[in-house]
Protein backbone atom coordinates (compact mmCIF):
# COMPACT_ATOMS: atom_id res chain seq x y z
CA UNK A 1 0.00 0.00 0.00
CA UNK A 2 1.60 3.40 -0.92
CA UNK A 3 0.47 6.42 0.48
CA UNK A 4 -0.49 10.61 -1.17
CA UNK A 5 -0.93 13.64 0.07
CA UNK A 6 -4.36 15.12 -0.54
CA UNK A 7 -5.10 18.58 0.08
CA UNK A 8 -7.14 19.05 3.48
CA UNK A 9 -7.02 14.91 3.96
CA UNK A 10 -3.75 14.10 4.83
CA UNK A 11 -1.81 11.06 3.48
CA UNK A 12 -4.25 9.23 2.29
CA UNK A 13 -3.70 5.17 0.90
CA UNK A 14 -3.94 3.96 -2.86
CA UNK A 15 -3.40 1.19 -4.36
CA UNK A 16 -0.34 0.50 -6.16
CA UNK A 17 0.35 1.70 -9.52
CA UNK A 18 0.19 -1.12 -11.89
CA UNK A 19 3.67 -0.55 -13.19
CA UNK A 20 4.73 -1.64 -9.46
CA UNK A 21 2.47 -4.67 -9.08
CA UNK A 22 4.43 -8.21 -10.23
CA UNK A 23 4.20 -9.64 -13.67
CA UNK A 24 3.38 -13.18 -15.23
CA UNK A 25 7.09 -12.71 -17.10
CA UNK A 26 8.80 -12.20 -13.66
CA UNK A 27 7.44 -15.04 -12.38
CA UNK A 28 7.59 -17.83 -15.49
CA UNK A 29 10.85 -18.11 -17.46
CA UNK A 30 9.34 -18.42 -20.98
CA UNK A 31 7.57 -15.57 -20.29
CA UNK A 32 10.45 -13.40 -20.24
CA UNK A 33 10.60 -10.50 -23.27
CA UNK A 34 12.79 -12.15 -26.02
CA UNK A 35 15.56 -9.93 -25.50
CA UNK A 36 15.61 -10.59 -21.66
CA UNK A 37 15.67 -14.54 -22.71
CA UNK A 38 18.81 -14.30 -25.01
CA UNK A 39 20.66 -12.24 -21.56
CA UNK A 40 20.04 -15.29 -19.94
CA UNK A 41 21.13 -17.89 -22.35
CA UNK A 42 24.47 -15.69 -22.60
CA UNK A 43 25.00 -15.74 -19.26
CA UNK A 44 24.19 -20.02 -19.49
CA UNK A 45 26.50 -20.26 -22.28
CA UNK A 46 29.40 -18.04 -21.10
CA UNK A 47 29.53 -18.80 -17.33
CA UNK A 48 28.35 -22.61 -16.84
CA UNK A 49 30.98 -25.12 -18.23
CA UNK A 50 28.59 -27.62 -18.51
CA UNK A 51 26.80 -26.83 -21.47
CA UNK A 52 29.76 -26.91 -23.53
CA UNK A 53 29.10 -30.32 -23.10
CA UNK A 54 25.38 -30.22 -23.55
CA UNK A 55 25.43 -28.36 -26.82
CA UNK A 56 27.55 -30.21 -29.26
CA UNK A 57 28.03 -26.98 -32.01
CA UNK A 58 28.44 -25.02 -28.83
CA UNK A 59 30.95 -23.04 -30.83
CA UNK A 60 27.89 -22.10 -33.58
CA UNK A 61 25.28 -21.23 -30.92
CA UNK A 62 27.63 -18.84 -28.50
CA UNK A 63 28.71 -16.90 -32.03
CA UNK A 64 24.67 -17.10 -32.55
CA UNK A 65 24.24 -16.04 -29.19
CA UNK A 66 26.39 -12.97 -28.94
CA UNK A 67 25.65 -11.94 -32.43
CA UNK A 68 22.08 -11.46 -30.85
CA UNK A 69 22.87 -9.35 -28.12
CA UNK A 70 25.06 -7.07 -30.49
CA UNK A 71 21.51 -6.76 -32.17
CA UNK A 72 19.98 -5.71 -28.63
CA UNK A 73 23.11 -3.33 -27.95
CA UNK A 74 21.71 -1.39 -30.90
CA UNK A 75 18.16 -1.65 -30.12
CA UNK A 76 18.12 -0.53 -26.51
CA UNK A 77 21.55 1.84 -26.16
CA UNK A 78 20.33 2.97 -22.82
CA UNK A 79 20.22 -0.20 -21.25
CA UNK A 80 22.20 -0.08 -17.99
CA UNK A 81 21.48 -3.78 -17.58
CA UNK A 82 22.78 -5.38 -20.92
CA UNK A 83 25.98 -2.99 -20.62
CA UNK A 84 26.14 -4.67 -17.38
CA UNK A 85 26.00 -7.93 -18.43
CA UNK A 86 28.60 -7.41 -21.27
CA UNK A 87 30.98 -5.93 -18.92
CA UNK A 88 30.88 -9.23 -16.52
CA UNK A 89 30.92 -11.94 -19.40
CA UNK A 90 33.95 -9.37 -20.82
CA UNK A 91 35.32 -10.24 -17.99
CA UNK A 92 34.52 -13.42 -17.32
CA UNK A 93 34.98 -15.32 -20.55
CA UNK A 94 37.51 -15.53 -22.65
CA UNK A 95 35.65 -16.75 -25.55
CA UNK A 96 32.91 -14.35 -25.35
CA UNK A 97 35.36 -11.40 -25.39
CA UNK A 98 37.04 -12.89 -28.26
CA UNK A 99 32.99 -13.08 -30.21
CA UNK A 100 32.20 -9.93 -29.06
CA UNK A 101 35.41 -8.42 -30.44
CA UNK A 102 34.07 -9.81 -33.95
CA UNK A 103 31.10 -7.26 -34.24
CA UNK A 104 28.52 -9.99 -35.94
CA UNK A 105 25.08 -8.70 -35.64
CA UNK A 106 22.24 -10.90 -36.23
CA UNK A 107 19.30 -12.30 -35.22
CA UNK A 108 18.56 -15.93 -36.16
CA UNK A 109 15.42 -17.02 -36.73
CA UNK A 110 15.99 -20.50 -37.61
CA UNK A 111 18.39 -23.75 -37.54
CA UNK A 112 18.33 -26.33 -35.84
CA UNK A 113 20.70 -27.54 -31.99
CA UNK A 114 22.70 -30.05 -32.02
CA UNK A 115 22.18 -31.48 -28.26
CA UNK A 116 23.77 -34.21 -26.05
CA UNK A 117 21.29 -35.34 -23.67
CA UNK A 118 21.92 -37.10 -20.46
CA UNK A 119 18.18 -39.05 -20.60
CA UNK A 120 17.78 -39.12 -24.37
CA UNK A 121 21.85 -39.07 -25.62
CA UNK A 122 22.03 -37.13 -29.27
CA UNK A 123 19.49 -35.05 -30.34
CA UNK A 124 18.85 -32.73 -33.27
CA UNK A 125 16.27 -30.31 -32.74
CA UNK A 126 14.85 -27.92 -35.24
CA UNK A 127 13.76 -24.23 -34.16
CA UNK A 128 11.79 -21.16 -35.97
CA UNK A 129 11.12 -18.16 -34.75
CA UNK A 130 8.05 -16.16 -34.94
CA UNK A 131 8.29 -12.61 -34.37
CA UNK A 132 4.90 -10.27 -34.79
CA UNK A 133 5.92 -7.30 -37.14
CA UNK A 134 6.72 -4.26 -34.90
CA UNK A 135 6.69 -6.35 -31.94
CA UNK A 136 10.45 -7.25 -31.95
CA UNK A 137 10.07 -8.23 -27.72
CA UNK A 138 7.28 -10.87 -28.57
CA UNK A 139 8.04 -14.24 -30.44
CA UNK A 140 6.87 -17.76 -30.36
CA UNK A 141 9.75 -20.72 -30.83
CA UNK A 142 8.68 -23.56 -32.46
CA UNK A 143 10.69 -26.86 -31.50
CA UNK A 144 10.53 -29.67 -33.76
CA UNK A 145 12.81 -33.17 -33.22
CA UNK A 146 15.36 -34.07 -36.26
CA UNK A 147 15.98 -37.18 -37.70
CA UNK A 148 19.04 -37.47 -35.57
CA UNK A 149 17.97 -39.20 -31.89
CA UNK A 150 15.76 -41.60 -30.55
CA UNK A 151 12.18 -42.56 -32.00
CA UNK A 152 9.26 -39.69 -31.58
CA UNK A 153 7.53 -42.79 -28.87
CA UNK A 154 11.06 -41.60 -26.54
CA UNK A 155 10.31 -37.70 -27.19
CA UNK A 156 6.48 -38.17 -26.10
CA UNK A 157 7.62 -40.16 -23.18
CA UNK A 158 10.08 -37.63 -22.30
CA UNK A 159 7.49 -34.30 -22.70
CA UNK A 160 5.13 -36.63 -20.97
CA UNK A 161 7.26 -36.95 -18.12
CA UNK A 162 8.31 -33.40 -17.87
CA UNK A 163 4.83 -32.46 -18.02
CA UNK A 164 4.11 -34.60 -14.89
CA UNK A 165 1.78 -37.21 -16.77
CA UNK A 166 4.52 -39.78 -16.89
Amino acid sequence: MTHRHRRGYGRVPTAPRPSCRPRAADAHPTRRPAHQRARARARLLFLDPSTQKLFRDWDSVARDTVARLHLEVGRRPWDGDLAALIGDLSRSSAAFEALWAEQDVTDRLSGSYRIESPGLGRLSVGFCTLVPPGEPDQALYLFTPEHEGPPRAVWAAAVARRAGRG
